[in-house]
């Protein structure tokens, strides 16, 4: 029983765990607050990376958490020595959400000088028209808005914009309206400093430094699809049409590959979803460089690392430490009554070899019994009811009935030892179980107990037994 309740509770006993250990560190802030919306290769980046993300589901570049965040960017000191571990550092973010409706869209027929139909889209107070070319191919397309009562008193860039698909085979559109928005956090940023990439991101408040600037905004983002370029400027004009172009192609290929485009320009949200999450992601990229410029400070961070540790589960060591100590206190008292129960057993040798073996038996009082030729039944059914002990007076391994209530063996009764029948009863169990024979003094048991050490056979003669003639 013991064997089978304890390896369980042992091997639950132990668990190991990473442990999370915390120690302050410096790193290099690199970037801090502040607009920085004149560069457009940034926007082109970002686009870029928000039409492969769209197209291959990738996931987010380095310092932009959940298509939603962006962090100012810092580094570890190489000389750190703690590359794919996770450090905590108190920094600015900035999070992006895009305010988009599904809105209306109506198919207007147009005089015969604009050339085909015009589209007409209607979300909440903010309208756009748009014409399409009626020529037997998809279009796709994004516009700022600039009919919009509740953003008249912003900037071009601060302006909503709307997402148009049209569909040649059922003739429909289907129109999304964005108006994006930002807030600006102090946060405390989880990042792997081998990726780059954000693990986690915990808000600690709005109170952050050098906020004045984008105050004006009244929360309004750059829509990321608005610049002010010369017209003059053919390179600027051609990296605002790649932008301007890319994001809603690349909207209107994934809906294709899911499904019909007839299909989803007719179903209520089908452009909804895709459009919001991919203009989402593309703003959130774009914050990592519009609203951020070069910085080299120092600030303090914290370093995570991971340990394995050994812990104990409390109800199995309990358990465990219970069961041993009820083991360790019955022991000791059957050893305590053992030992008094064997203090009167003399032991002349090692009772594991032959030879000591035939000399505790070979004056017993039950050899006559069995013989050489008795199988294991004829020698069981022999030395059946019988109990065996040893004699305190000769040390030899005595036997009795227990229905006869006597020592003794049945069989020759010529006086020899080994087949005598022995008239004592129970009581005289390990006491003198012989009724001849040579009994042992108390020194001679002490002159035994004293010098008896392992047996040898030096003599073989006398061991095969040269001086007498084996009997057939």
């Amino acid at each position: 029983m013991i064997c089978l309740i304890l390896p369980p509770m042992g091997s639950g006993l132990l668990n190991s765990k990473p442990r999370k250990f915390r120690s302050n560190f410096v790193v290099t802030n690199k970037k801090k607050l502040e607009l920085n919306v004149d560069n457009l290769e940034h926007f082109v980046a970002a686009a870029g990376y928000a039409q492969a993300a769209t197209y291959h589901n990738l996931t987010d570049p380095p310092f932009v958490y959940g298509g939603r965040w962006a962090v100012a960017e810092f580094v570890v000191p190489p000389q750190s020595g703690i590359r794919n571990q996770l450090v905590v550092v108190p920094t600015v973010a900035i999070f992006t959400e895009c305010h988009c409706g599904q809105g209306t869209a109506e198919l207007t027929s147009a005089s015969l000088q604009e050339g085909g139909p015009m589209l007409t889209g209607k979300w909440n107070d903010c309208q756009i028209s748009i014409p399409i070319d009626d020529a037997g191919r998809d279009q796709f397309n994004v516009t700022t808005i600039t009919d919009c009562p509740t953003s008249a008193n912003l900037g071009p860039w601060n302006q909503p914009v709307a997402f148009t698909f049209y569909s040649s085979e059922v003739k429909k559109a289907a129109t999304v309206f964005c108006w994006p928005q930002i807030s600006l956090y102090n946060v405390k940023a989880e990042v792997n400093i081998s990726t780059g990439a954000l693990q986690q991101i915990y808000t600690v408040d709005q109170n952050v430094a050098g906020r004045e600037a984008f105050e004006r905004m009244s929360g309004r983002g750059h829509n990321g699809l608005s610049f002010d370029i010369p017209l003059n400027d053919t390179k600027a004009q051609a990296k605002a049409y790649a932008i301007t172009s890319g994001l809603p192609a690349a909207i209107y290929e994934v809906a294709k590959r899911r499904r019909n485009i007839a299909t989803v320009v007719q179903d209520m949200n089908g452009f909804w979803s895709l459009t919001k999450e991919a203009y989402t992601r593309y703003l959130a990229i774009v914050a990592k460089y519009a609203y951020f410029v070069d910085d080299n400070s120092m600030i303090q961070g914290e370093i995570e690392t991971y340990e394995t540790t050994i812990f104990v589960y409390s109800y199995a060591g309990y358990g465990l430490t219970g069961a041993l100590l009820l083991i360790v206190i019955l022991g000791s008292i059957i050893h305590y009554l053992h030992t008094k129960a064997r203090k009167d057993v003399y032991l002349a040798s090692n009772p594991d070899t032959i030879a000591a073996t035939i000399s505790m038996s070979s004056h017993s009082n039950f050899t006559g019994l069995i013989d050489a030729a008795d199988t294991d039944t004829a020698i069981a059914e022999k030395l059946k009811g019988m109990r065996f002990g040893i004699s305190q007076n000769t040390w030899q391994v005595a036997a009795y009935r227990e229905d006869e209530h006597a020592f003794g063996v049945i069989g020759d009764t010529s006086g020899d030892i080994a087949g005598s029948p022995l008239p004592y009863g129970k009581e005289h169990f390990f006491r003198d179980p012989f009724e001849r024979g040579e009994t042992f003094d108390d020194s001679r048991k002490s002159l035994l107990s004293d010098t008896a050490s392992t047996i040898t056979c030096s003599d073989q003669d006398s061991i095969s037994g040269k001086d007498s003639p084996p009997s057939r």
